[in-house]
């Protein structure tokens, strides 16, 4: 009779069991015992003898009837008719009461197996254990018919076994289990394993892969996912929606001044008020760094849009206190409206050049896209600068400033252009493009070397006295990154040139960003002994306090002060030179294009002027011309 039992199944099942198993027919006569069983049987007073093939001990023969478990010799027995080989038989399991044999049941591997006609033979004590009845049947377990479950193992007599899905009832309810069972001939095992917590772990970590890590944000994938969507939904529905991109103004400043664990906290503000000003239809992502989009289904004109969109920034615009700090965001806003006619790679081209426009307007402002020469420009430049940027392109003008009285160089400024199809282009056409595609930082850096190897040079050449500084604009977003101050030492000390032969201009608002980070600045150029100008003077909102406060060489008027001087301009423009000249500060008047305001300058007693009536950008060639001619006066 044990050569009858298939050895596969044996092999698979039975001797894989925790449990001692035995076959014994009615007889008593052993029919098998797995290896499990052989350790457990006691030497003393054993329960069977291999060598006979009987059972032995009298108490297990009194048992053979009863299908209860009971206790003998620290063992748990178990009981279980079945019919094998047309021969009624028993199954015994033995269970040593020593948690130390339980191997298998760590496994966390339910074992069952049944007969042809879908009769239990055994299972394992884990199976028994997550089971709260007896089975007597396959199909006591299964939701499907178990014909499903024959079928399958027919399949995969001859293929590799995969673990599937499967319903099981009496076990734990919102479980997920999986099954793989193979026939062996007469047989069929049956494997069962538990993966809630894999499935949990997998669906976690799906959501996580849709959302923005710090935000709880839909991602790009989910935007760009969604977007397709909407656009399909649009078209067929006949009706339109809008993509909107946010992009923080100044956040580069507050993540440098107050550190990058205060920019997330604000990050995560923007989110949640993003999130209560919309509707749930709508979708809101972030992108990356501070940029967001909306994109708001089921718009129904331009000034919908523009409502929703300044009423959104209204929101945002609320002041937000963050350790400590209280910051005033404001993002400028972009969008563009379709009704599903354009793919999704030219909405988001639209809606970023909408926003890239608001970025040039005043902070929080809003723009909707609309088709003008200067957006197929700014396309164009993207495209071109999608590949490593090309610096040859890239050359420096310059613009001299003579001092009022004595009309004699006082500074030269360095003017970037891009030679665009060979056209020299003013930063104002390209320089906001550069910075949303993260190229401004490279380019600024080249301009600074660039002024300083062209200063070296002036000096060789003894064409200005070293007083004379070569003034160079710095961006805001350069003058907080924390490579400007290394870069420019390591220049100056590249080419030996004395660092007042370095004049930096800034805009007024690198210094009301964050006024204790700007300080520490300027005041590390300031001993280094680079000079520092402000530009664009009175553009903005600096306060004479600040320029008493600050380390201040220069300041540059803005040509807004004069564009119509009447009789309040006048006084102003009288009124800031005159304090300006009181804190030691000189002045110098810009965009002097006119006669007239070269009268106006000197009556004012400006040092110094800045404009066409004095000499246009020039390239390097022509500028050193001019030097060789010791700046005769022009007008």
């Amino acid at each position: 009779m044990i050569n009858r039992i298939d050895t596969e199944l044996t092999e698979l099942f039975f001797n894989s069991h925790q449990a001692g198993v035995l076959i014994v027919s009615e007889s008593h006569r052993l029919l098998y015992s797995n290896e499990q069983a052989s350790r457990l049987n006691c030497k003393n007073n054993p329960l069977y003898c291999a060598h006979s093939e009987k059972l032995t001990h009298s108490k297990l023969k009194e048992h053979l009837q009863s299908h209860k478990k009971f206790t003998l010799n620290n063992l748990t027995i178990s009981i279980v008719p079945v019919e094998f080989n047309e021969q009624l038989c028993k199954l015994i399991k033995l269970k040593t009461n020593s948690p130390q044999n339980d191997v298998v049941s760590k496994l966390n591997l339910g074992l069952i197996s049944f007969d042809l006609n879908g009769n239990i033979i055994s299972t394992n004590d884990y199976f028994d254990d997550i089971c709260k009845r007896r089975i007597n049947h396959i199909e006591e377990l299964l939701y499907d018919p178990s014909s499903q479950i024959f079928k399958a193992a027919e399949q995969r007599a001859s293929t590799s076994c995969h673990w599937q899905s499967i319903k099981l009832k009496h076990l734990p309810r919102n479980h997920h289990y999986e099954y793989v069972i193979k026939k062996h001939h007469q047989h069929y095992l049956m494997q069962v394993r538990d993966v809630t917590q894999l499935t949990l772990k997998h669906r976690e970590l799906k959501q996580q892969a849709a959302l923005d890590p710090l935000t709880g944000l839909a991602n790009r994938q989910v935007f760009e996912d969604r977007l397709s969507q909407a656009l399909i939904r649009t078209k067929r529905n006949q009706q339109k929606i809008a993509l909107a991109l946010l992009d923080l103004d100044d956040f580069k400043q507050i993540n440098d001044s107050l550190g990058h664990h205060v920019g997330d906290q604000l990050l995560n503000a923007i989110a949640q008020r993003l999130k209560e000003h919309v509707r749930k239809s709508d979708t809101v992502a972030r992108l990356g760094g501070d940029e967001f989009c909306i994109i708001f289904e089921q718009v129904n004109s331009e000034q919908s849009v523009r409502t929703k969109l300044r009423k959104l920034n209204d929101a945002l615009s609320r002041p937000i206190m963050l350790q400590g700090h209280t910051l005033y965001p404001k993002a400028s806003l972009g969008a563009c409206i379709t009704d599903g006619q354009l793919d999704e790679n030219e909405v988001y081209k639209r809606a970023d050049a909408a926003m890239y426009g608001a970025k040039n307007m005043k902070r929080g402002s809003v723009k909707l896209h609309q088709v003008t020469e200067s957006f197929n420009h700014s396309s164009s430049i993207k495209e071109q600068l999608n590949n490593e940027i090309d610096y040859s392109q890239f050359e420096l003008f310059f613009q001299p400033s003579i001092t009022t009285n004595e009309q004699q160089i006082c500074s030269i400024e360095a003017l970037l252009r891009w030679r665009e199809n060979g056209k020299p282009s003013l930063p104002k056409e390209f320089f906001t493009v550069i910075e949303s595609e993260g190229h401004a930082n490279k380019i600024e850096s080249w301009v600074i070397h660039e002024a300083c190897r062209c200063r070296k040079t002036w000096a060789e050449k003894k064409l200005i006295e070293n007083t004379v500084p070569i003034s160079i604009n710095i961006s805001k977003s350069y003058f907080y990154h924390p490579n400007f101050l290394p870069h420019l030492h390591n220049e100056i000390a590249r080419f030996n040139i004395k660092p007042e032969m370095i004049e930096l201009d800034i805009e007024e608002s690198c210094l009301t960003s964050s006024e204790k980070k700007s300080f520490q600045i300027t005041k590390k150029l300031a001993d280094l002994g680079v000079k520092i100008a402000i530009d664009h003077f009175g553009s903005s909102y600096t306060s004479l306090r600040t320029l008493h406060e600050y380390p201040i060489n220069r300041i540059k008027l803005d040509r807004k002060l004069v564009s119509n001087l009447d009789t309040i301009n006048s006084s102003l423009v009288k009124s800031i030179i005159n304090a300006a000249q009181q804190l030691n500060i000189e002045v110098v008047g810009e965009g002097v294009e006119s006669d007239e305001l070269v009268d106006f300058y000197t009556d004012c007693s400006c040092d110094a002027l800045q404009g066409y009536m004095i000499s246009r950008p020039a390239k390097q060639q022509s500028l050193e011309l001019f030097l060789k001619n010791h700046c005769e006066a022009v007008y």
